[in-house]
């Protein structure tokens, strides 16, 4: 055999190995979409246990098709990333960087050093930050793994100096309201279809130093399946065109014997940490969220979450509807509207998601629904962290056969009021 074909033979594994021992990466060694979604749920657990905290940049080549500017942007952004940082693809126009130990401020420092570094480029990305866990939660960020150094020799690490002079850090915190209905997908499950619709709205200018800064909870919600989409409604509609006569009539009984609203809305915890108002017939006095907090050191339910049973708040006719369930009827409409399912974790008000512990949180991932394991398993009875466990065991298992069994299983657990109270 010719010497220059065995050249030509071994040449690619050569390469290979010169850029295994210079330490770089190459193009074919980026993640696909898929491993990506999972690179970021890994993530997401590694920070929940030792409570540290990662951000990842996602930047966008919009309306521009061509291969081979994606493949230049990410040569750029493989010169800058750390050994640690990690970086795939979501679909033909976006990559993802992954930027374990980096909160929102070294993630801006670095999306600068990307955006100077392609300013020559005819095609600017365009790009935004998601953080997690939420700045908001308080939640303090570790020392970098074997050092007693702060955070702020962890961004220097992408060779930046000056952690305070970030002129995107400053826009963290602008973007507090919870997202809309349009945020989070209902249909296809894949993680580019779930970034589609957070960046209509979120992309920075191209080139523009000022990068949006947005939590990154919302990036694990699951779009509800078709399937139970499709149960949620012909249930919902069934029951509600044969209950009409029935909720007029507990709304004339709410009436008659306790003046004021029949429909107390509360707000609540939905898919992705979205808020929503949930509906539910008043059994309660008209100021009972005002008396809540003189009740609190008497709440029977560990952890955040408010459960007493006897309840001086709830009127003569509120405790029979609790004790049958059928205060919760007015949630059906809900399940119309798409803010809960008929099986799924039941969302907490605001005020009590918000002092969940980051793992507990993933029970937001699914929507919320008006039955789950919790309410067939005895209720109020089971402690909070069991309560979780519950609702994440289902997240990650959920199926026409579990969401039926447990349908069926709530029917005799409202009968015979089983932890209700």
């Amino acid at each position: 055999m010719p010497f220059s074909r065995i050249r030509n033979a071994i040449a690619p594994t050569l390469r290979a190995a010169k850029a295994a021992a210079d330490g770089q990466r190459k193009l074919q060694s980026l993640y696909t979409p898929a491993q990506m979604q999972g690179m970021l749920r890994r993530e997401r657990a590694r920070c929940d246990r030792q409570k540290g905290v990662f951000s990842i940049l996602l930047l966008r080549l919009v309306d521009v098709k061509d291969n081979r500017s994606l493949n230049r942007l990410a040569r750029h952004v493989l010169k800058l990333v750390r050994e640690t940082d990690e970086l795939g693809y979501i679909d033909q126009e976006t990559l993802c960087v992954v930027l374990p130990d980096t909160d929102a401020n070294g993630a801006s420092l670095f999306t600068r050093r990307v955006i100077r570094a392609v300013r020559r480029e005819k095609h600017k990305p365009s790009s935004v930050i998601y953080t997690y866990p939420d700045p908001s939660d308080d939640q303090p960020t570790p020392p970098q793994s074997g050092s007693g150094h702060s955070d702020r020799r962890i961004y220097n690490s992408h060779g930046v100096s000056n952690v305070n002079s970030i002129k995107s850090g400053s826009n963290y915190g602008k973007d507090r309201t919870p997202a809309t209905n349009n945020s989070v997908p209902t249909s296809a499950a894949s993680l580019q279809s779930r970034f589609d619709l957070h960046l209509h709205d979120r992309l920075n200018d191209s080139g523009s130093l000022d990068v949006p800064i947005l939590p990154m909870h919302t990036m694990f919600a699951l779009p509800v399946p078709w399937w139970k989409r499709l149960l949620d409604i012909s249930v919902s509609v069934t029951v509600i065109t044969l209950a009409i006569p029935l909720f007029v009539l507990i709304a004339l009984i709410i009436k008659i014997f306790d003046p004021g609203p029949v429909i107390f809305k509360q707000v609540r915890t939905g898919l992705g940490g979205r808020a929503f108002g949930m509906f539910k017939f008043r059994t309660m006095v008209v100021n009972a969220e005002k008396l809540q907090p003189q009740l609190r050191a008497h709440s029977e339910q560990d952890g955040p979450a408010f459960k007493l049973k006897k309840d001086p708040r709830i009127t003569r006719v509120g405790g029979f509807l609790r004790k049958t369930s059928l205060d919760e009827l007015p949630q059906l409409f809900n399940i119309l509207r798409g803010d809960m399912t008929l099986v799924g974790p039941r969302p907490l008000p605001v005020k009590e998601a918000a002092q969940c512990r980051g793992w507990q949180r993933h029970r937001h991932d699914v929507t919320p629904g008006l039955t789950c394991i919790w309410q067939v398993e005895g209720r109020s009875r089971v402690k909070f962290d069991d309560w979780m466990r519950m609702d994440m065991n289902y997240a990650r298992t959920r199926h026409p056969i579990s969401d039926l069994m447990i349908l069926f299983k709530t029917v005799p657990a409202v009968l015979f009021r089983r932890g209700a109270s």
